[in-house]
């Protein structure tokens, strides 16, 4: 029985890669774009030169040296692939260690076919990374209690640093715990105090930049109205939103009535087995679980309301805790828990099918727009951004060429376009980007400028996720 259920963990562990690598060479996106770029500079710049991005070091420096071995989508994406499969390994090993193998198989089946974690081991990102720092926190965080050994507390220690270096997320995790100490493991308490002081100690020297990119993000709703609604889900969503995401992926949920439903449904299947496990209430594992669950999605719902963090993916560390979740509540539903694994995987694999099969549900698609541009222009052509500058994205697929951004200053002024594109004589033809526009340039200064300085549309271009893309020529 033993070697047999060693087998089923490795066939797990084949199924999570395979469905993984699975449309891996997607263009990058936005934020992607930006992580590969920022990567790709210096270590002194990566950590006191961002402070408009608002995440820590650690999955930038393990980037850095990532992408020295390769630049292609596949490649980049493969790290988080890496870090994907790994948390899925430390699931099984986690639930066994809190109840048994045989909740450890279905809690980590669960999770190598789940949508949602599927996108993020995907993504060239830092949220797969913090997913699995989460898991081993938690795991060392267990063991500690149970098995109080040095090397025990030093996992725990360098887990949870790793952790907080990696996404600002992760101090909900540490606070759960703490929160967990207080209201169930009193006795633990001094035996907590020296890990939690050394990982706070071992955090003083990022918190001078940690205070610039806080300021930073405090601010950006100034100068960037509706960047907070982009940011961040409602406070009435955020926890619906939560459950159907981590069940059904990535997909967005339309305002329409086939939507509405399926959210419905999902929710009271998720829902039906969540509550199905009363009895377990009064375990101290089990509680622990809870705990890993829901203390993360209350303390980011009360920070959102001065932060914009109200995100699944930004709590994925804490998706491994849904399935073990998941898993206990099946296996407590006796003859039918068969059926409700089929009910789960059918709503697990048409997340999965819509996602690898719509380019609606998948990247940005910089990659074409960018080749798009290139292959169209001249030396007479300019692209014009309604940003700063260039996205990232065509940054990184066409090296920022013959283009410009054209809005400085949110939202933006007419006179201040007419300033910046008063050198039009040479230009022949203009292409424009529409791309976050609504934000920067609601009135669209940019294109009625185009057009005073004589230039007329002939076409309209779609790129998915990228948008529209306006070509402008200059009328005789």
């Amino acid at each position: 029985m033993g070697k047999e259920k060693c087998k089923m963990i490795f066939l797990i562990i084949i199924l999570a890669t395979i469905l993984r690598l699975i449309n891996l060479d997607q263009s990058l996106w936005l934020d992607e774009a930006t992580q590969a770029i920022l990567s790709k500079s210096s270590i002194y710049s990566i950590i006191f030169q961002r402070g408009v991005d608002f995440h820590p070091p650690l999955s930038y420096l393990i980037m850095h040296f990532w992408i020295k071995l390769g630049t292609s989508e596949i490649w980049l994406r493969l790290l988080s692939v890496i870090f994907g499969v790994f948390t899925i390994l430390l699931t099984y090993k986690v639930t066994k260690e809190l109840f048994s193998r045989n909740v450890a198989l279905v809690a980590s089946f669960l999770l190598a076919i789940n949508p949602y974690h599927i996108y993020y081991s995907q993504e060239v990102r830092m949220y797969a990374e913090a997913a699995l720092f989460g898991t081993l926190s938690v795991f060392f965080f267990y063991l500690s209690t149970a098995k109080p050994k040095f090397l025990n507390y030093l996992g725990y220690i360098l887990s949870t640093t790793a952790l907080i270096y990696t996404h600002y997320d992760g101090f909900f995790l540490i606070f759960t715990q703490i929160l967990y100490l207080l209201i169930i493991r009193k006795d633990k308490i001094r035996y907590f105090l020296s890990p939690l002081f050394i990982v706070f100690l071992l955090y003083i020297p990022w918190i001078p930049q940690f205070l610039i990119q806080l300021l930073n993000g405090l601010r950006a709703n100034e100068y960037l109205p509706g960047w907070r609604e982009a940011l961040s889900l409602p406070f009435y969503k955020a926890v619906p939103l939560t459950f159907i995401k981590f069940s059904f992926g990535r997909i967005s949920i339309e305002e329409n009535f086939t939507h509405y439903l399926l959210a419905v449904l999902i929710l009271g299947v998720v829902g039906f087995i969540f509550f199905n496990s009363p009895r377990r209430m009064r375990e101290k594992n089990y509680q622990l679980v809870l705990f890993w669950f829901l203390i993360p999605i209350l303390k980011a719902l009360i920070i959102s309301f001065q932060i914009p963090l109200n995100q699944p993916f930004r709590i994925l560390y804490i998706i491994p805790a849904f399935c073990i979740l998941l898993a206990l509540g099946i296996l407590n539903l006796g003859r039918v828990k068969n059926l409700f694994i089929g009910i789960i995987v059918v709503i697990s694999l048409s997340g999965l099918i819509l996602y690898y099969g719509s380019s609606k549900y998948q990247r940005e698609d910089w990659r074409g727009a960018s080749k798009f541009i290139l292959k169209n222009i001249n030396e007479n052509s300019l692209v014009l951004f309604a940003w700063p500058q260039p996205f990232s994205p065509y940054t990184w697929y066409a090296k920022d060429k013959q283009s410009w951004g054209v809005v400085l200053r949110f939202p933006a002024e007419k006179r201040e376009i007419e300033d910046n594109l008063r050198n039009l004589n040479q230009t022949k033809d203009v292409y424009i980007f529409e791309y976050l526009q609504d934000l920067s340039d609601p009135r669209r200064y940019v294109q009625g400028v185009i057009e005073e300085n004589g230039f007329r549309l002939v076409k309209v271009y779609d790129f998915s996720g990228v948008g529209f893309i306006n070509h402008y020529v200059k009328e005789n």
